[in-house]
């Protein structure tokens, strides 16, 4: 077993007069950055090195600046930037950056948040989870803006109902300069930074920069590295007074292999450095025997053989390292326009375009017979003809089971237009009209391809997928795939913004609402087994469909379920069941369908300064996140209705250019949550259904200090509850019943956490450190079992070299995990962890049986050195 991720622009510029929407801040697009300079008077607002940014929104806000984001390691993703902020948690067992890890804002992961750089959303668009290691680099960053429990009014997004991240890119500056840098540290980390700056150039003032990064690791623990390439370029062209067009594109390459996660008995035996299957055990390949899978060797058997005791607790070759990539290519094209029509009336255009390509690896060990090999030729006899059967090892026989390499592959295409009409009505009377139009082409595939039986090594990381690795053809010359899905995500989206000014300031009021109407096209060309299993073959569906309708009328209905007859159970890979009471099989038929959801989102705030230093403020939102791809593949549209959320807020600030500090209390009430569970009328089937309704509630603090010139001190806390309402779903025996999860808290979410830095300057030294805690979380739904809680620190060290021609230099060390402090970073999570009574929907209990967590161990002590120069 393994626990893995798999995955996919401040303007600058003086501003005309007004204040337009006067209670956004550091918002995404265009047209609420246009208001941002306005909000703070200057994008220089007070800042404690970075941390605790003054804001002055109606809601909960916090902002990272490039004052933090440059004294930390280079390869940093934005996840890890915002680590000490309240309310945000994030975990993992890289501390590279590169692999994704497990990102959560009060409770809620990332599929119920909104991410976005320059104003483009990066979620994906089939199950909105997002991928902090694939985004931009933290040189290019010029602001990370984090909003808790509400999203702003004009964000491009049909998912997050827990709050949004935006991730701003620097503006080309408007002198030449050349920028690199060059690190190294830890087993055998490298990585390379190199920027040109173009300044202002031409008749017209243009400016922009190029850069390129690339950085590579081996893992501390297991086979294979972790590698990321990048490039980056900006193009910005202003326009008459503060209007302007810019042009920025982002392209990554990452290949990184997945640290394993073992469960409690495996560390306990094995110690933190265990790992599955780190030597390939290359197969027999023998004509006219019945080979199969190869079994490597392990624990006392390993040791005997001079091999680590963990070598091979795969227990299988499919478990091999090497079989385990995450490799994925990334690109984001981001336009941006701001155009001044009249004194009192601005137009803001923003179009983008989103490109990934991604899997999470794999291997399965497959029959040479499998039914998913025969196409379309065979017929329904019980026995698979030998003719119709693939030689995929090459040894002249049809009677091995080979292991192939087996990846789930994820193609989007995504388009993107937000535009904004911003009208000064007068000096205190503010209105924005935005416009969203989001369209998404997602293509969900897994063609097979083959492993090297010498070194383990696939074909190809990305599979049989065309352009990419050879395929594995079946019978009929179709492609032997684990799935095969199309779907396209339609967003078109209106809102409408007020903002009010009275009392000479002192008191602003935004009233909005937003307007979502989403649509999904889904396509699914497999049969759907249990919810996540599907059957993949050209097989007439019609041949099915008919040896179904038999089955259905001669079945005998007294019994709880029957099996169809041997016909059809020859046709498909998993065996076929029709529940008496609902007389419907156990899978769903390929099939095409349209679902649309809509909702109107209000969206209201008030601030009210009664002093210079002082702010009170309160919030009301809504949101909405319509259900993803797998909810409806394998549910039916009367299960699944989307997820909405209500979120109170209520705070104070105290803002003066030594101390900067804010309070604030959250409600939020989230409704038809979403999870798999078992369907009570067929206990055989598993879907995605709503559940009930879910409370999250608690305290976010944040204070920023410099009591003196050269020291600066942060900190922060989250205080947070939840609790879930009702029971779920299960299946015990054959039998519906229900899971004791109401009054249970949300798994992996801390009821506490704690962050700090120190920052201190000594003539031409830096020093930092950081220290973050995390309470226990549960890793279960009923609660009984918990993760424990850790605490680790982070140090940085920053020396000025002396300028040498011309050029400005400074070396940077980073300890990551300071005291060495060892730690379950994260694990997956499970109904129960112990044998559970549960009551069943015929009144009687019964006992329902545990699952087994997987942990992943927190990265030891790590060192970064990085030199870099500028001029």
């Amino acid at each position: 077993m393994q626990l893995k991720l798999n995955r996919a622009l401040c303007a600058t510029t003086a501003l005309a007069s007004g204040l337009l929407l006067a209670t956004s801040a550091f918002a995404q697009s265009t047209a609420t950055q246009v208001q941002e300079v306005i909000v703070t008077g200057a994008r220089g607002a007070p800042t404690t090195a970075g941390l605790a940014q003054q804001v002055q929104v109606a809601k909960d806000e916090s902002v990272v600046t490039q004052d933090f984001i440059k004294n930390q390691v280079g390869s940093s993703n934005f996840a890890q930037l915002i680590n000490l902020l309240p309310g945000v948690s994030y975990s993992s067992e890289d501390s590279t950056g590169i692999l994704s890890g497990d990102f959560r804002m009060h409770g809620l992961d990332c599929n119920h948040l909104s991410v976005t750089i320059d104003g483009s959303p990066v979620n994906d668009t089939g199950n909105y989870a997002c991928f902090p290691g694939e985004y931009l680099v933290g040189e290019l960053t010029d602001h990370i803006k984090v909003d808790i429990g509400a999203t702003d009014i004009d964000s491009p997004t049909a998912s997050a109902v827990g709050g949004q991240v935006n991730i701003i890119s620097k503006t080309p500056p408007d002198t030449f300069g050349v920028i690199g840098s060059i690190s190294g540290g830890s087993y055998s980390y490298r990585r390379l930074y190199a920027e040109i700056d173009t300044g202002a150039i031409g008749p017209w003032g243009t400016r922009a920069y190029a850069a390129i990064n690339g950085a590579d690791v081996d893992k501390y623990k297991g086979g294979g590295d972790i590698n990321r390439k990048g490039f980056d370029a900006r193009i910005y062209q202003p326009l008459k007074g503060s209007d302007f067009i810019s042009l920025a594109g982002s392209w990554v390459r990452n290949r990184p292999f997945f640290y394993f996660s073992a469960s409690r008995a495996q560390l306990a035996q094995f110690g933190n450095d265990f790992d599955y299957n780190t030597m390939w055990a290359v197969p027999t390949i023998r004509p006219g025997v019945a080979d199969g899978v190869a079994t490597p060797l392990s624990g006392a058997a390993a040791v005997a053989a001079g091999l680590p005791a963990s070598s091979g607790q795969a227990g299988s070759d499919t478990n091999y390292w090497a079989l385990h990539p995450n490799p994925v290519d990334f690109a984001t094209i981001r336009g941006s326009s701001k155009f001044t029509l009249t004194d009192n009336l601005i137009l803001t255009v923003d179009p983008s375009f989103f490109y990934t390509m991604a899997n999470g690896g794999g291997s399965t060990g497959i029959s040479e017979c499998d039914k998913r090999l025969l196409g379309r030729n065979f017929g329904t006899s019980a026995t698979v003809p030998t003719a119709f059967c693939r030689d995929l090892n090459g040894d002249g026989d049809t009677l091995d089971t080979v292991a192939l390499y087996t990846p789930n592959n994820t193609n989007t295409h995504r388009w993107v237009l937000t535009s904004s009409l911003l009208w000064d009505i007068n000096a205190t009377n503010h209105i924005q009209l935005a416009y969203t139009y989001d369209y998404g082409h997602h293509r969900q595939s897994g063609e097979y391809t083959t492993v090297n039986p010498q070194t383990g090594d696939p074909m190809d990381p990305i599979g049989g997928k065309d352009g990419y690795g050879k395929p594995i053809l079946t019978s009929d010359g179709s492609i032997l795939r684990g799935r095969d899905r199309l779907s396209f995500a339609k967003l078109n989206q209106v809102a409408v913004n007020y903002i009010g000014s009275f009392m000479d300031d002192k008191i602003k009021v935004n009233i909005g609402v937003r307007d979502p109407h989403f649509e999904r096209d889904l396509n699914q060309y497999c049969y759907g087994f249990n919810g996540t299993t599907v059957f993949c073959s050209t097989v007439d569906p019609t041949l099915v469909s008919n040896a179904l309708a038999l089955a259905t009328a001669t079945k005998n209905t007294n019994a709880t379920s029957a099996t169809v007859p041997v016909s059809l159970n020859t046709l498909v890979q998993s065996t076929v069941t029709i529940n008496a009471l609902s007389q419907t099989p156990n899978f769903r038929m390929p099939f095409s369908q349209t679902f649309r959801y809509d909702k109107v989102l209000p969206n209201a705030g008030i601030t009210y300064r009664p002093a210079d230093a002082h702010q009170f403020y309160a919030s009301y939102a809504e949101g909405f996140s319509a259900p993803k791809t797998d909810d409806l593949y394998t549910s039916s549209p009367e299960n699944v209705q989307p997820e909405t959320t209500k979120t109170y807020s209520a705070g104070y600030r105290y803002q003066t250019h030594i101390l900067t500090a804010s309070a604030n209390l959250y409600d939020t009430q989230y409704k038809n949550r979403i999870v798999q569970s078992i369907d009570p009328n067929d206990p055989t089937l598993s879907i995605d259904r709503n559940v009930g309704d879910v409370d999250v509630y608690g305290f976010d603090g944040e204070v920023g200090i410099k009591p003196v010139e050269h020291l600066s001190l942060y900190a922060s806390a989250t205080i947070q509850k939840s609790e879930i309402k009702s029971n779920i779903a299960i299946s015990v025996g054959g039998q519906p019943g229900f899971l004791p999860t109401k009054g249970k808290q949300f798994v992996m979410t801390p009821e506490r956490e704690f962050s700090g830095r120190a920052q201190y300057d000594w003539n031409d030294f830096t020093f930092g450190l950081t220290a973050k805690y995390i309470s226990s979380r549960f890793i279960s739904d009923i609660n009984d079992d918990r993760i424990p809680g850790y605490g680790k620190f982070d140090l940085d060290v920053n020396y000025k070299l002396p300028e040498m021609f011309g050029m400005n230099t400074s070396v940077r060390v980073n300890v990551d995990n300071l005291f060495d402090r060892n730690y379950i970073s994260r694990s997956s999570t499970v109904n129960t962890t112990k044998a559970t009574q549960v009551t069943l929907v015929n009144g009687s209990t019964a006992t329902f049986s545990p699952g087994t967590p997987f942990l992943s161990v927190g990265s030891p002590r790590t060192v970064y050195v990085t030199l870099r120069g500028e001029f």
